[in-house]
């Protein structure tokens, strides 16, 4: 297919990068959908079916290779709204412009490093209305290395890019969607859930993620989904060890009105390579075995919004700095107008809060810089042990000119104090 495109009507030339190009505003793309409203060129020349290239669309045959061949071909592929049997990845390459209106069924879950999409090194493209299917029964992948080797979606060195409109659930230990070394995108609309493992022995570390970003700049996450990550190992069943968000050294983005629910860990800024220049914004984490929102290691220069963290097991807020790299620990973060409601205290620790700052023995006086405004702990639900309502472990006489802070907040029903160590 050419690359570029003549409107029969007025004449018009346009090419393709420079009409993906005109979707981006301020470093934030515009939904596929929207685009393709606004320009009718996209529905046309710039538009391949993937039935007219190969693929069956039933949802039985393997289409892998069809659509592989589709979609490195240059053009956006649009799924006409059928569903796609996948036997293994489509590897996708620098010829990625784009997938729309399509639902991907996974035929064989098992393999080692199974990722259902993968992209590597393209630019200026879009994904819009996609399922993916992981399937499987989670008894796939034992290893908690698997969770950055298997998935839904993975995308690395992608610029210039939007998603939307895009689900991923099913199967188990793996990350629903991967962004590495990423920079320029937005992703609005993007849900993951009901990822469940079935193991012999419980895992020791973090198995699973609904969205795992690392080393991403410059990027917009609008309205995610993430919920119901659990396992089971020596029948028992946990949401614990996974995270909604994993989050490590990205630098310059947005979370606005994020939703995580039931899972390990909602929002996790962690990683040894650092976080910094961010904003949270709207955000709800709900019944979240450990922590709602956590902020540790190397994070730094960042605001917290008008979010909410309910009924999570340890704390809503936590913060906690450790030395990485020579990076600057944690610190320098703003929470305003946010609320940790009803933490639970159902974890082994024994201690709980609404919102903590946690020392670590390798960064004396830090967290520091971090200013707690407006906020509310409460507790009231009588199935609920939140201890502290703000609680540091960082003296304040170590932080130098720049305390850590609580400035007209609230607490109601803490058990043993309102406010520790500030």
């Amino acid at each position: 297919m050419a690359s570029l495109l003549e409107s029969r009507r007025s004449g018009l030339v346009v090419s393709r990068r420079q009409l993906l190009r005109g979707a981006f505003f301020g470093g934030a793309a515009v939904a596929y959908g929207t685009l393709a409203r606004a320009h009718p060129l996209l529905a046309g020349g710039l538009q391949a079916f993937a039935t007219d290239l190969g693929a069956a669309g039933d949802g039985v045959t393997d289409d892998a290779r069809a659509l592989t061949r589709a979609l490195n071909a240059g053009s956006v592929v649009d799924g006409g709204g059928k569903t796609y049997a996948v036997g293994g990845d489509l590897k996708l390459g620098r010829n990625f412009r784009g997938l729309v209106n399509a639902k991907l069924v996974q035929l064989e879950p098992d393999g080692e490093t199974r990722r259902t999409v993968e992209i590597r090194n393209a630019s200026d493209f879009v994904i819009d209305n996609v399922t993916i299917d992981r399937r499987g029964n989670g008894s796939e992948h034992t290893g908690k290395e698997s969770i950055t080797k298997t998935g839904g979606l993975f995308i690395y060195s992608g610029k210039n890019f939007s998603i939307s409109g895009l689900e991923v659930f099913g199967g188990g230990i793996g990350s629903g969607v991967a962004l590495i070394d990423c920079a320029n995108f937005s992703a609005k609309a993007v849900t993951v859930h009901d990822f469940h493992y079935q193991l012999d022995v419980h895992p020791d570390d973090d198995c699973m993620h609904g969205v795992f970003l690392a080393r991403c700049t410059d990027f917009t996450f609008e309205n995610a989904d993430i919920h119901d990550l659990s396992g089971t190992a020596q029948g028992t069943t946990t949401h614990d060890n996974n995270r909604g968000f994993g989050i490590s050294g990205c630098h310059r983005f947005k979370f606005l009105a994020p939703k995580i629910a039931r899972l390990g860990q909602g929002l996790d800024f962690s990683g040894s390579v650092g976080n910094s220049t961010f904003e949270i914004h709207d955000g709800q984490a709900e019944d979240c075995f450990t922590y709602g929102f956590k902020f540790v290691h190397a994070t730094s220069d960042g605001k917290v919004m008008n979010t909410v963290a309910r009924r999570c097991g340890i704390g809503g807020f936590v913060t906690k700095a450790s030395q990485f790299r020579d990076l600057p620990p944690t610190q320098s973060i703003l929470f305003d107008s946010c609320q940790s409601l009803d933490v639970l205290g159902n974890y082994a620790s024994g201690r709980s809060y609404g919102f903590g700052i946690m020392k670590a023995p390798d960064a004396p006086g830090y967290p520091r810089d971090l200013v707690f405004q407006n906020c509310v702990a409460r507790s009231t639900d009588p199935n609920a042990s939140m201890k502290f309502g703000f609680l540091s472990d960082v003296p304040p006489d170590t932080t130098g000119n720049k305390p850590n802070r609580v400035v007209n907040c609230t607490v109601e029903g803490a058990l043993k104090a309102d406010y520790q160590g500030f």
